[in-house]
């Protein structure tokens, strides 16, 4: 499911998105090059694929900052939208229901933060062991989302650092075959009998 942040207006003016889009392009085309740099042993494709791996290296670079400073400010303008807003009947927002859904938590802080109105999207289901109001704030609940969506980017970034060597390496390795005339048929005396 996706919910629009319409309930803090700042919190989607971010560039982020697209240029991560731009660079999975690069880095899938990066990829087919080095590939067929490899089986083909080809110079211009090896070339080719260090020049995307630059550009890529560089746009990484960027999208690293962009998202430093975006979850700075992100975290930074839903903060003092949340708590401008909590408390009042007002404020419903289909983002809001489902995050303290899915993240079993309430208010920014705890769920004194919504005032007098705690919405039901803070209550747990009655099947739920801990029945009742969530008593953890969705900040940190928010927080470690982020992280873990970070952890899954730099893991990438990591795959795709360690990979340049190795198809540079693959693409300069001359053949581990040897070439055999086709014509030759004389490996065939070893097996003939009497």
């Amino acid at each position: 499911m996706v919910y629009p942040l319409e309930f803090c207006p700042g919190l989607t003016n971010a560039k982020n998105p697209m240029l991560i889009m731009g660079l999975s392009l690069l880095v899938t085309l990066m990829l087919i090059v080095g590939f067929v740099g490899v089986t083909r042993g080809s110079r211009i494709l090896r070339d080719l694929y260090v020049f995307l791996y630059i550009v890529v290296g560089l746009g990484s670079i960027t999208a690293i900052a962009f998202s430093y400073t975006a979850s700075k400010n992100f975290a930074k303008t839903l903060e003092q939208c949340l708590a401008h807003k909590l408390g009042r009947r007002w404020l419903s927002s289909d983002f809001l229901n489902w995050f303290q859904q899915k993240f079993k938590c309430c208010g920014v802080d705890n769920k004194e933060d919504w005032g007098g109105y705690i919405p039901l999207s803070c209550l747990g289901k009655p099947t739920d062991i801990d029945f009742g109001y969530f008593k953890v704030g969705c900040r940190e609940q928010l927080s470690k989302f982020i992280s873990a969506i970070a952890g899954i980017f730099i893991g990438g970034i990591f795959f795709w650092l360690v990979l340049l060597p190795l198809v540079l390496r693959d693409m300069t390795r001359p053949p581990s075959y040897e070439m055999v005339d086709t014509n030759d048929y004389s490996w065939l005396e070893e097996f003939r009998i009497l």
